[in-house]
């Protein structure tokens, strides 16, 4: 695995850019262990930021009842992360994203469970919206320009 990493950290020297890793956990991994990590020493090590995601389970689900089903939910947590604060974990919903060209696709968006205003997952309402559609007509990617929520 060091040597893995090595080489992918090597493909990416000189460029503007960011490399994704995608795992799953191990067997009787727990949300938010950078030890849940499969080979963890190895790549979490060699990783900036080591991210996971788990399903609601069913006492999350009682104890915040959101206002869909537990499967649509799912926890992002931040078991290491070098160059900002841990934040804690956040929930996400699995939402149809309107794209613009009356075409719809399946996305994460951050949730506070604590609100109850559906707004908060209004496509059409997102603050960047217009900037992230207009980089997707483009084709491109744009290093001056970070897109958020």
């Amino acid at each position: 695995m060091d040597t893995f990493y090595a080489i992918l950290r090597d493909l990416t020297v000189g460029y503007p850019c960011a490399l994704l890793t995608v795992d799953h956990f191990a067997k009787g991994g727990v949300d938010g262990d950078q030890a849940s990590i499969p080979g963890a020493s190895a790549k979490v090590d060699a990783s900036r930021v080591a991210a996971t995601l788990t399903g609601m389970t069913e006492a999350e689900y009682e104890k915040l009842r959101p206002p869909r089903s537990r499967e649509s939910y799912v926890l992002f947590a931040e078991p290491k992360q070098n160059y900002a604060r841990k934040t804690g974990g956040h929930w996400m919903q699995l939402v149809d994203y309107d794209i613009g060209n009356r075409e719809k696709r399946p996305a994460l968006a951050w949730r506070d469970l604590s609100v109850a205003d559906e707004a908060l997952l209004d496509s059409q309402r997102w603050v960047h919206r217009a900037a992230f559609l207009r980089l997707v007509a483009d084709r491109r990617d744009d290093d001056k320009m970070t897109i958020c929520c």
